[in-house]
């Protein structure tokens, strides 16, 4: 507090200089233990928020004294989990979210950032300012743009088959719970849908981007997180025609002739890098509009903290093995278990029944059949990966149920249906192995 006296609240006209200060309950100032700095800090501190007008007298134009404050100067700041919301809201705009076209971040623009997104709370804007529109921050590569009035939906994966989704619908309505509500907080909710490689995560959150693609009407966007040096290209991608229709497709880089209006039409405008394209995505992905980004495959940390959008209304989705998070991450695992017997049941049966015409009841018919079943279910663990191939061997081979269950007790994971390389029914042919599967969880 004396530092704070002694370098800018004694001087009417400080250098360029600003002060971010981040107080539990700031506001409780005025409630301090007597103290001869503390009462001088209030004082001056009353002095310099209650000035509403310039003070002609002090006489150069560019001089300039303002304060943006999260409530008036002696209610308490709202805080939630530790933080203090206005802070978090005020560094996020200075970090480029309330870029205006020409890439100034001003007085003007960060506190109608600040009373769109705590509105609930009525931050105060006090003091006087002769300089108007001083330049606080400058990105002159980001500027604000406008969305396409189409959705981009840039995910690699077509809706799985009803046949393949099946035993999840409880997993389903608690992502729904977590990312489709409408409360503030839930932005800073980080669900990510956990477990062992063929448990089904990638499974769950497709079918969940297309049952509540509705939910997102300003963009989805899926990265794969496995391979660091290529989530820059990816994020760039976005902003291709499928996406954010900032960049054409079939360029690496803008021509010298060509760029977007950000209306979806193409413009005059020079060349951008594919650093300068990604970073243009992530601006409009920490604007107030509610997106969806699925983050497949993270397992490192790092990666979470490097490119998580850091403001604005995106909501956040990851599939990882990684079971454990800390909590300061904001991570929510939502681990995943294996299959009810139920729907193993169907994983694996429904294609041998769709091929004969015929229901799984009439293939259970035999009893040594349905106990079998229950069998090779039990055998495999319940694993959706393994049923799912399983049941892409069964319904092309005439062996019977007794009999495969036979020869998965003698070969295991070596038998060849569970070492088959599916085309399509799973969302990374490459991975279609049980081997490989558990080997990289391994």
């Amino acid at each position: 507090m004396e530092w704070l006296q002694e370098k800018v609240l004694r001087h009417h006209t400080p250098d360029r200089l600003l002060i971010v200060l981040d107080c539990c309950y700031a506001g409780a100032v005025g409630d301090a233990a007597p103290d001869p700095v503390v009462a001088n800090l209030r004082r001056r501190l009353a002095q310099a928020l209650d000035i509403q007008a310039p003070d002609t007298n002090l006489g150069v134009a560019s001089s300039m004294r303002k304060t943006l404050a999260a409530v008036s100067p002696w209610q308490r700041a709202y805080e939630r989990d530790g933080a203090t919301c206005y802070s978090a809201a005020l560094l996020r705009g200075l970090n480029g979210a309330t870029v205006l076209e020409d890439g100034r971040v001003t007085w003007q623009s960060l506190h109608a950032l600040l009373q769109r997104e705590l509105a609930d709370y009525q931050p105060g804007e006090y003091g006087f300012d002769r300089s108007e529109g001083v330049v606080l921050a400058y990105y002159p590569d980001r500027p604000r743009v406008r969305t396409p009035n189409h959705q981009p939906f840039v995910i690699p994966h077509v809706p799985l088959p009803d046949a393949d989704f099946v035993g999840r619908e409880e997993e389903l309505q608690r992502l729904a719970a977590m990312l489709t509500g409408d409360d503030a907080s839930d932005v800073a909710l980080l669900p990510a849908i956990t477990g062992i490689g063929g448990i089904g995560k990638t499974r769950l959150a497709i079918e969940f981007v297309h049952r509540y693609r509705h939910h997102f009407p300003d963009g989805i966007f899926w990265l794969n997180m496995e391979r660091p040096e290529t989530i820059e290209a990816q994020i760039a991608a976005c902003g291709g025609t499928r996406g954010l229709r900032l960049f054409a497709d079939d360029q690496s880089e803008l021509s010298s002739r060509q760029s977007t209006d950000f209306d979806g039409g193409m413009r005059n405008a020079e060349r951008l890098s594919l650093h300068q394209r990604a970073e243009l995505v992530r601006t409009i992905w920490e604007q107030p509009e509610r997106r969806l980004i699925i983050f497949d495959n993270l397992e490192d940390p790092a990666l979470l903290h490097q490119w998580r959008p850091r403001g604005g209304g995106s909501r956040l989705l990851i599939t990882t093995r990684r079971q454990t998070w800390a909590t300061t991450s904001g991570v929510r695992p939502l681990p995943l278990t294996t299959l009810s017997d139920a729907a193993g049941q169907a994983l694996l049966l429904r294609p041998r029944a769709a091929d004969r015409g015929c229901t799984i009841d009439q293939l259970l018919a035999d009893p040594a059949e349905a106990k079998a079943a229950q069998a090779i279910i039990q055998e495999l663990g319940g694993l959706p990966l393994a049923l799912t191939l399983a049941g892409g061997y069964l319904a092309k081979s005439s062996v019977t149920l007794t009999r495969y269950l036979e020869l998965l007790r003698n070969e295991s994971v070596r038998h060849q249906s569970l070492n088959r390389e599916l085309s399509e029914g799973l969302p990374q042919a490459e991975r279609a192995s049980i081997v490989a599967a558990f080997a990289l969880s391994y």
